[in-house]
């Protein structure tokens, strides 16, 4: 056993002398809870533990035995037995409350115990800084899954030597995870975690949605195509059949006209017609091309498309409404 695990060990076993419970009740005493019997146990077998330098084991044993029964003595053994461990963060957290706890005058040798070893653990702390995004205020942060919240996210955290995870976390957005290792030892400035912003579980990232808007652009043209194009042959075959029935008014009408006979009939069917056909072959020129058209153009803004009615004062049609 090294001098520093024999120092150690020495203070451990002044802190064991301070904390142990006695083995033995008066008879006059109230009896103790279940609870405080089997903390003692479990303090009695972290100390053997770490006299055979077993000191995982001892840890743990000296962990659990301060939750059984929260003491004075078992937080400063966990603390001695953590810095042994090489747990400088979590041992330095466990020596200064220690010392915060010993504040009267019968508890003063442990107060100073605790200060000191707490301020020889200051020294080899790693200050790390957590860099969160403006916009990302809401982000739930945890480190190594314990939360980090409000003001703590803007102050120093030291963790123990070693590789840690930091999580961000929000409803509506992926969680990123940061890993980081801590030195064992301060360098020359401090450890900074940048904390990337938010992304949407829903926004497609990268290429893929470039891939997604350019393969629903040929599908649109095309099914527009195709009803424009429906719609132009619609529209001459109307036209044609009016242009069939104005030729038959027409030639109904005498040669010459006398007396009360109208060509009225026939030169308004003749402007249906007309208009008919104009109609049909926009619609059809414009399905045609949207058919024909370059797909490999990259899609631009667009909003819904409507093919809408049209009535002008010699006839009808269709019109063509939106982007593409």
């Amino acid at each position: 056993m090294s001098s520093l695990t024999s120092l150690a060990a020495s203070a451990l076993a002044f802190a064991v002398v301070l904390a142990s419970p006695p083995a033995l009740a008066a008879p006059t005493d109230p009896p103790r809870s279940a609870s405080a019997q089997r903390a003692e146990e479990r303090f009695r077998a972290a100390s053997d533990a770490f006299d055979q330098g077993r000191i995982d084991e001892a840890c743990a044993a000296f962990a659990e035995s301060a939750e059984l029964y929260p003491a004075l003595g078992t937080l400063l053994n966990l603390a001695l037995c953590h810095e042994q461990q090489g747990k400088t963060a979590t041992a330095w957290r466990e020596f200064a409350h220690a010392a915060a706890w010993a504040d009267d005058a019968s508890q003063r040798d442990r107060r100073e115990f605790a200060r000191q070893h707490a301020a020889h653990l200051e020294r080899r702390l790693v200050r790390v800084e957590l860099d969160v995004p403006a916009d990302a205020v809401h982000v739930d942060l945890a480190i190594d899954g314990e939360p980090v919240p409000g003001l703590r996210r803007s102050l120093p955290v030291f963790l123990d030597p070693g590789e840690h995870a930091v999580a961000a976390s929000a409803p509506g957005f992926k969680t990123s995870v940061t890993k980081i290792t801590v030195a064992e030892a301060p360098g020359s400035g401090p450890l900074v975690v940048h904390i990337p912003p938010p992304e949407p579980e829903s926004a497609p990232s990268g290429a893929s949605g470039v891939a997604v808007a350019v393969s629903e652009r040929p599908t649109l043209r095309r099914d527009v195509g195709w009803v424009l194009g429906g719609a132009g042959l619609v529209s001459l075959g109307v036209g044609a059949a009016i242009g069939v029935d104005a030729l038959v008014q027409a030639r109904a009408i005498p040669n010459p006209c006398t007396g009360r006979c109208s060509t009225g009939a026939a030169t308004t069917l003749e402007a249906a017609s007309l208009a008919a056909v104009g109609a049909g072959l926009g619609a059809a020129a414009v399905g045609g091309w949207l058919l024909l058209a370059d797909r490999s153009a990259p899609p631009s803004t667009r909003g819904g498309v409507h093919v809408v009615p049209q009535i002008v004062a010699k006839g009808g049609g269709l019109a063509v409404a939106g982007r593409f």
